[in-house]
C-alpha cells in the first residue's frame, strides 16, 4: 500500500484523537486516585494528631491524678498530726484532772460562788456567809499551793531526804480552819428563811466535807515515806 498524504493525515488525526482520549481518561481516573491519596494522607495526619492529643491528655490526666494523690497524702498527714496533737492535749488534760490540786481548787471555787449567791438571798445571815466565803478563799489558795508543791516534789529528792513535812503541816493547819468554817455553816442552816436555801447550804457543806476527806487521804499517802537520810539517822 502506498503511503499518501491522505493516509498520513488520517494517521495524524487518529493519533491526536487517541492522545486526547488518553488525557481525558487520565483526568477522570488517575487524578481522583491522587486526590484520594491526598485525603488518605490528611486523614492519617489527623489521626496522628488525635493520637498525640490523646497521649497528651492521658499524661495530663495522670499528672493530675498524682497531684490529687499527693494532696490527699498531705491532708492525711496533716489530719494525723492534728489528731496526735489533740490526743496529746487530751492526755495532758487528763493528767491535770487527776491531780488533787486541780480538782480541789475548782471545787472550792464553785463552793464559794454558790454560798455568795445564797448570801444575797438570805439577808439575815448573808454577812456571816460572806465572811466564811472570804476565809475559805484564802484557805483554798494556801491548800492548793501546798498540794502542788508535794505533787511536784521529785521522787529522788523524797528518797534522799523524805517527806515534805512543811507543806504537810500547812495542809493539816488549813484542814483545822475548814472544820471550823463547816461548823459555822451548819449552825446557820436553821437560820435560813427558805427551805430551798437550807438544802443548798447542806449541799455546799457536804462539798467541803468531801474535800476534807480527799486532803486527809492525800496526806496519808505522802507522809512518812522512806528516805535514805531518815534511815541513816535511825541506824546511826
Amino acid at each position: 500500500m502506498k503511503i499518501t498524504k491522505t493516509n498520513i493525515s488520517l494517521l495524524t488525526i487518529t493519533a491526536i484523537t487517541f492522545a486526547s482520549f488518553g488525557m481525558v481518561f487520565a483526568e477522570n481516573h488517575i487524578l481522583p486516585i491522587n486526590t484520594n491519596l491526598g485525603v488518605t494522607t490528611s486523614t492519617q495526619t489527623n489521626v496522628g494528631s488525635n493520637t498525640i492529643n490523646a497521649d497528651t491528655n492521658t499524661n495530663v490526666s495522670e499528672d493530675n491524678d498524682k497531684e490529687i494523690k499527693n494532696n490527699q497524702k498531705g491532708d492525711d498527714f496533716q489530719s494525723d498530726t492534728n489528731k496526735n496533737k489533740q490526743d496529746d492535749e487530751n492526755s495532758d488534760q487528763d493528767d491535770n484532772d487527776t491531780k488533787i490540786s486541780v480538782s480541789h481548787r475548782s471545787n472550792v471555787a464553785s463552793f464559794i460562788r454558790n454560798i455568795l449567791k445564797l448570801a444575797e438571798k438570805e439577808k439575815g445571815i448573808g454577812a456571816q456567809i460572806k465572811v466564811i466565803a472570804k476565809e475559805q478563799s484564802d484557805s483554798n489558795e494556801k491548800t492548793s499551793d501546798a498540794i502542788i508543791k508535794i505533787e511536784n516534789r521529785g521522787q529522788f529528792k523524797t528518797f534522799l531526804i523524805g517527806t515534805d513535812y512543811k507543806n504537810i503541816g500547812t495542809l493539816r493547819s488549813e484542814m483545822v480552819k475548814t472544820d471550823g468554817q463547816i461548823k459555822k455553816l451548819q449552825a446557820l442552816i436553821s437560820k435560813t428563811t427558805d427551805i430551798n436555801d437550807s438544802a443548798v447550804l447542806n449541799v455546799q457543806i457536804q462539798l467541803l466535807l468531801n474535800e476534807q476527806a480527799k486532803i486527809k487521804a492525800f496526806i496519808t499517802a505522802n507522809e512518812n515515806k522512806f528516805s535514805l537520810f531518815g534511815w541513816f539517822l535511825k541506824n546511826k
